[in-house]
C-alpha cells in the first residue's frame, strides 16, 4: 500500500485469460509520512462496505504487483487470497531529470479476492 487514489468499481476485467467480474481496488496509495498509521486497511475496509451496501457485492477484489511486500502482506492480513498472477503485465512509471517523462516496465501483477463472511 502506500497515496491518495483507489480505482474502486464494477468491472469485467481479464488478464493472462483470467476473468474479475465485480469491484475491483487499484492504485491505492498511501504518501509516505502517513503510512504505518492504518489508512491503508481503512481505506480497504471502507471500499469494501461501499460494494456491499451500494452495490450488493459479496466479493471483492483487488489489483496489486508482486513486489509490493508490504501491499501484499496487508491485504492478506486482510483476508484477501490471491486469485492468479499476470506475468506479462507492466506498468509506468514517471521518470525525472534530463530525460523526464514516462517509462514502461515489466512487472508481475497479482489478482486477490475477498469474500464476505456468510455471502
Amino acid at each position: 500500500s502506500g497515496g491518495s487514489s483507489s480505482n474502486s468499481g464494477s468491472s469485467n476485467n481479464k488478464a493472462g485469460g483470467n476473468s474479475v467480474v465485480g469491484p475491483i481496488m487499484s492504485n491505492l496509495a498511501i504518501a509516505p509520512a502517513y503510512r504505518r498509521k492504518g489508512l491503508a486497511k481503512k481505506l480497504v475496509q471502507s471500499a469494501e462496505v461501499l460494494a456491499n451496501t451500494k452495490w450488493n457485492e459479496q466479493d471483492c477484489y483487488l489489483y496489486v504487483e508482486q513486489s509490493n511486500k508490504a501491499a501484499v502482506q496487508l491485504y492478506k492480513k486482510l483476508g484477501y487470497r490471491i486469485l492468479w498472477t499476470d506475468s506479462t503485465a507492466s506498468t509506468t512509471l514517471p521518470v525525472v531529470g534530463d530525460r523526464a517523462g514516462m517509462v514502461r516496465i515489466d512487472t508481475v501483477l497479482l489478482c486477490m479476492k475477498k469474500k464476505k463472511k456468510g455471502g
